[in-house]
């Protein structure tokens, strides 16, 4: 395979560029990593402190499944790394009887998720700076908590280089276009007025859009982390 030939590139090395570019070179996968800025940083959608992770989605019972194997990794990956990258605490759900609070309990029944239910009095005891209204009830998860994704990018970016992975950064991806049976992904490097071409080898595995939340669903269908 030629220098600019890879089997998969990943656009964009947020939270789930970075796992993918990680997940998928120590797999021994030949991964290119292009990412307009140099992450982590503020301009996309992993940027912060923490971020809420979960398990009783109230947006479906499908995603459950997805998200109790994160937990697996986000302890495998926070064991490896010596790092605190993720912490359980627990969250609370609160509303008023509507769908938001029914669609949790039926993921939490159909995965055995524990929940505990609170009346507004209990919540208001056990959160004294919570005030809900009478009708307002609760679902408190044990188990949920947050992640954290900066230290997370920088390490498996770091972790990605060590298995081979190149990464491209403050590089715009301008378009990408099929040829014969390759992928053309076309750059503005250093913001030369001459674009520059990566080629995508479609033997194995075809591009990936980290901004994408099929990347997800990719991962969990098929690569098998």
């Amino acid at each position: 395979m030629k220098n600019n030939q890879y089997e998969v590139i990943v656009i964009g090395l947020g939270a789930m560029g970075s796992s993918a570019s990680y997940y998928l070179s120590k797999k021994g996968i030949k991964v290119l990593g292009i990412d307009r800025f140099h992450p982590p940083h503020n301009f996309g959608s992993s940027h912060g402190h923490t971020r809420v992770i979960r398990e009783a989605y109230h947006e479906g019972t499908s995603y459950v499944p997805i998200v109790q194997r994160a937990y697996d990794l986000w302890h495998e990956l926070e064991n490896e790394s010596n790092q605190e990258l993720i912490i359980e605490y627990g969250g609370l759900y609160i509303g008023d009887n509507g769908n938001y609070l029914n669609d949790a309990k039926l993921s939490a029944e159909k995965y055995n998720i524990p929940l505990e239910e609170f009346t507004s009095e209990k919540i208001k005891e056990n959160f004294r700076i919570l005030n809900p209204k009478k009708n307002f009830t609760g679902l408190f998860e044990k188990r949920s908590g947050a992640v954290f994704p900066e230290r997370s990018i920088s390490y498996l970016l770091n972790k990605s280089l060590d298995n081979g992975a190149v990464h491209r950064y403050n590089e715009k991806v301008i378009t990408w276009k099929k040829e014969s049976t390759c992928y053309k992904v076309i750059t503005d490097k250093n913001a030369s007025r001459n674009p520059t071409s990566t080629i995508v080898n479609l033997i194995k595995i075809s591009m990936i859009n980290a901004s994408l939340s099929m990347l997800l669903l990719l991962f969990y269908n098929h690569v098998r982390l």
